[in-house]
């Protein structure tokens, strides 16, 4: 089966044919952009990591993650009304234990602190 040949001055002439817009003007209407858009983050596919700790009104920052703490169990009740409102819908809670093991008893216990958070 042989390929088509066509003429360069014609193959030029189509090229020029197909407008071209910059981005700049297709994408001044929001809804064009939005509809344009490669990359789409909102709120709900976030996922927010918060550290849980044994106690009550306690926000103790972390000092090798800027921005983060490790919240009371209250506290962070609070927190996670605050990301709601805000369209995060999934947390990903990381225990701080009041004592640890090399076994990590407190990670599977029913007291353990990740478990008191979420029955909250």
């Amino acid at each position: 089966m042989r390929g088509v040949r066509v003429e360069p001055k014609l193959f030029c002439r189509i090229l020029h044919a197909i407008p071209v817009y910059p981005d700049a003007p297709v994408r001044v209407n929001p809804f064009v952009r939005s509809t344009l858009a490669e990359t789409d983050l909102p709120a709900r596919r976030l996922m927010m990591p918060l550290f849980v700790r044994p106690g009550r009104r306690q926000r103790v920052a972390i000092a090798s993650m800027p921005g983060q703490s490790q919240l009371s169990v209250d506290t962070l009740v609070e927190e996670a009304k605050t990301l709601r409102r805000l369209g995060v819908t999934s947390l990903l809670l990381f225990g701080i234990p009041s004592k640890k093991d090399t076994v990590a008893t407190e990670a599977y216990a029913a007291s353990g602190i990740v478990q008191q958070a979420i029955r909250r």
